[in-house]
């Protein structure tokens, strides 16, 4: 049976070697080397958000990356959007397809299941409730750039051109963000090497 992580196969890089992350809106944008590892391996996120105020849920739970590549999961006109950019070449986008509740506490999901080197099926949930799907062809297989992590707001250059940054959401709105890693990613120890080299 193969490990769920990679100890020691991910020499000084403690991503290989988590698979929760728990975060809060707000914080400063976080860089690669220590923003959730979810490149090229199955992932679920969650957002809690409180609904029951008048406050516009719109803006970016989570985004990394920016214009040249990365991933987004944000909330636009009350809908759930997750997209990724493949290096600034095309972007795949999948909405939901309703609008979130109104005058609750509701979770908003996302799951990317892994289906292949470098491609995947994403879901969208409210809750338990499926409320939109899709497919990505090609997800960016190295680094997302120097762009960062960020929780609650988009820094730098946006992921997409739906919106501009920050696109910071209502702290009142998300409370926080759990991201579960699923499965060991997929390594490619050359190409980690020379992203790393190119960001010195």
């Amino acid at each position: 049976m193969l490990p769920l992580n990679l100890p020691g196969g991910g020499g000084n890089d403690r991503r290989f070697r988590r698979t929760r992350y728990v975060y809060h809106p707000g914080i400063s944008a976080l860089p690669e080397a220590v923003a959730p590892n979810l490149r090229n391996r199955s992932w679920h996120l969650m957002a809690e958000l409180d609904l029951a105020s008048d406050a516009d849920p719109d803006g970016v739970v989570v985004a990394h990356g920016g214009h040249q590549g990365g991933y987004s999961v944000y909330i636009k006109n009350r809908r759930l959007h997750y997209v990724h950019n493949m290096l600034g070449s095309s972007s795949s986008v999948v909405a939901a397809s309703t609008p979130l509740p109104q005058g609750v506490e509701t979770t908003a999901r996302v799951v990317f299941t892994a289906t292949g080197r470098f491609q995947g099926d994403v879901e969208l949930f409210y809750g338990d409730v499926p409320v939109g799907n899709g497919h990505v062809d090609r997800t960016v297989p190295i680094s997302f750039g120097v762009e960062g992590f960020s929780v609650g707001y988009q820094r730098g250059a946006p992921v997409t051109n739906a919106y501009e940054s920050p696109f910071a959401i209502d702290h009142g709105v998300l409370r926080r963000v759990v991201i579960d890693g699923m499965g060991a990613p997929y390594r490619h120890p050359d190409g980690e090497l020379r992203a790393a080299l190119a960001q010195q």
